[in-house]
């Protein structure tokens, strides 16, 4: 009796499926000798392959040193001190691992920081600061300071009150907290009550929940928009602020994270 060419390629297919000697147990199926991973029939995965990720810096550190691998974990510091990445099968140059495991922090700016960003991000009304300040201007928080001395908010929400635009003929090219040339024939002057209008304000407050907290410069100045005085607002050394806040964070993961290298900067893989 002979056999017809599908009834041979049917055993050969039986006869080579089979098991493979792989870390991950697999078969060949024989209908197109596939190569089909059986991880998922396993009692237990292979390796980790998790992201836990979270906004708090405590249990950042302990879900890292609670995974840690001993010379294998590496965290990555952004620059601004804002995040970190943990990559807990992170490996060796000898002896490489897969990265499927990894933990991320990423910081959340304070709502005092945020309310204060908010308020710098383009010229304001005079309600608009004023607003501010009924909210945040109290003692050892936010302070209002005129000639460099702290005065009371109701001071110096009354002092914005009473700012006035005025239009004069003038030849003065001047730019300073309160006075703004609009062209060469024509000057602009902020007037303010003598003495009690703030110059800067003062904020008392973390950057990032959970870090150190900080005292923030903010200047005012004062310009005139559509014959109507608004208030443009500067966070002083901004970049400065960023550089402590990275080294702030570098610092306390250096000596929180056991057995784990820490680095300033970036991953990508």
């Amino acid at each position: 009796m002979s056999l017809d060419a599908s009834a041979i390629t049917k055993i050969e297919e039986l006869c080579n499926s089979g098991s493979l000697e792989t870390p991950i147990p697999s078969m060949i199926i024989p209908s197109g000798n596939k190569l089909q991973n059986l991880e998922s029939l396993m009692h237990n995965p292979c390796r980790m392959r998790q992201r836990y990720t979270t906004e708090r810096i405590p249990d950042f550190v302990r879900y890292v040193n609670e995974n840690v691998c001993e010379g294998s974990t590496v965290t990555y510091v952004s620059p601004d001190g804002a995040s970190a990445h943990a990559i807990i099968d992170h490996g060796t140059h000898q002896d490489p691992e897969w990265g499927d495991h990894t933990a991320d922090l990423a910081l959340v700016k304070t709502t005092a920081y945020q309310a204060l960003e908010k308020l710098c991000a383009q010229p304001r009304k005079q309600q608009d600061l004023i607003d501010y300040l009924e909210d945040w201007g109290k003692p050892g928080f936010v302070e209002c300071l005129v000639n460099g001395q702290p005065v009371a908010a109701s001071v110096a929400i009354a002092a914005i009150r009473r700012v006035e635009i005025n239009a004069k003929a003038s030849t003065t090219h001047e730019q300073n907290d309160f006075r703004a040339s609009r062209t060469a024939m024509e000057e602009i002057e902020a007037k303010a009550a003598e003495g009690s209008m703030p110059g800067h304000i003062r904020l008392y407050s973390p950057v990032y929940v959970g870090t150190e907290e900080r005292v923030i410069y903010i200047r005012i100045g004062i310009t005139p928009i559509d014959d109507k005085p608004a208030f443009r607002l500067r966070i002083m050394q901004v970049e400065t602020m960023q550089e402590a806040i990275a080294r702030e964070v570098e610092e306390r993961l250096q000596a929180e994270l056991h057995t784990c290298q820490v680095y300033i900067g970036t991953v990508n893989r």
